[in-house]
């Protein structure tokens, strides 16, 4: 028995004692449901329309023109990617989902944006968007600011909600 035990042993020890010598990259991942509203600024939520999921989705209108904003210090990545849910009020919506990222300064080292209207195309329902953004040597400084929204770029109002982040290295 005990030679048993040795030879299961032998054969079980390199199977636990190898390593994955592949590097993994680091990922940041944020989320908003606009149910909570920890590290977002500029919120105008609403339940006036049925929101994507939960109660509540943020209003974008001629009123306040740009939506909840998630700011965050670069945190040394790479590469963002955004998604969100979108509702047209009505077929002249105008809208864009944004990134900013600025230095100390407050000076844009890059901005992206998706055109919206291109990307809904039936108003009064929701429609996922995406966003992608490879950023620039300039824009990886540890000094800078990554700043993400919805902008509206005309006079009917829209609804985002269930914006998801995923920042990597």
């Amino acid at each position: 028995m005990k030679g048993h035990c040795r030879l299961l042993l032998i054969f079980l020890l390199p199977l636990f004692s190898c390593t994955d010598t592949r590097q993994q990259k680091e990922t940041n991942h944020f989320s908003q449901d606009f149910e909570q509203l920890e590290g977002w600024a500029k919120v105008k939520i609403t339940n006036e329309i049925s929101a994507h999921s939960g109660k509540f989705c943020n209003r974008i209108d001629e009123e306040v023109p740009y939506g909840a904003t998630f700011t965050i210090a670069n945190p040394k990545i790479k590469m963002i990617k955004v998604s969100a849910w979108c509702n047209f009020s009505n077929s002249d919506c105008k809208g864009s989902l944004c990134i900013n990222i600025t230095d100390k300064a407050e000076q844009s080292k890059q901005w992206e944006n998706t055109i919206l209207e291109e990307k809904v195309q039936k108003s009064k329902s929701w429609t996922k968007v995406y966003l992608y953004a490879t950023l620039k040597p300039e824009a990886q400084s540890q000094d800078n600011k990554i700043s993400i929204f919805a902008m509206n770029n005309g006079k009917s109002k829209f609804y985002i909600d269930d914006v998801e982040i995923e920042m990597a290295e």
